[in-house]
């Protein structure tokens, strides 16, 4: 069996640690603390990163991007769903104004992609409504 791979849980913006176990092919089957960082959560965690398989194995997990096409979601490639939600938000700032869109980020993203979507709110949207789910 292979080495454990460590993550961070993600469901919350604690950042617990855990290790996620892989069955022979590949998929995740069994989660667990790691005691990693003890000052943090040591040997526990609560029952969503006990849970984590769930969400990774879950069927309804999307694994690559849609569009929506005559009131249906259909699978499109990166570069149209990029370039679809780029002319979606420029036409919401064309007609509303830049103050109509915020931003929502992860409490467990780095500091680097902290800085880039700010710096993505603030150049290319025009304000800078941002915030996360940390913010208790």
């Amino acid at each position: 069996m292979e080495q454990p791979i460590p993550i961070i849980c993600p469901y919350c913006g604690v950042g617990c640690n855990l290790e996620l176990e892989l069955n022979a092919d590949g998929v995740p089957k069994k989660c667990g603390a790691t005691g990693r960082n003890p000052d943090l959560n040591g040997r526990y965690a609560c029952v969503k990163g006990f849970a984590v398989t769930d969400l990774y194995n879950h069927p309804d997990r999307l694994t690559q991007p849609l569009l929506r096409e005559n009131g249906r979601l259909v699978n499109t490639d990166w570069e149209r769903a990029i370039s679809t939600a780029s002319d979606k938000l420029q036409a919401i700032v064309k007609t509303y104004g830049a103050d109509s869109i915020g931003m929502l980020v992860s409490g467990k993203i780095t500091n680097e992609e902290v800085y880039l979507s700010q710096k993505f709110q603030r150049v290319v949207i025009g304000n800078n409504h941002v915030d996360n789910c940390a913010r208790l």
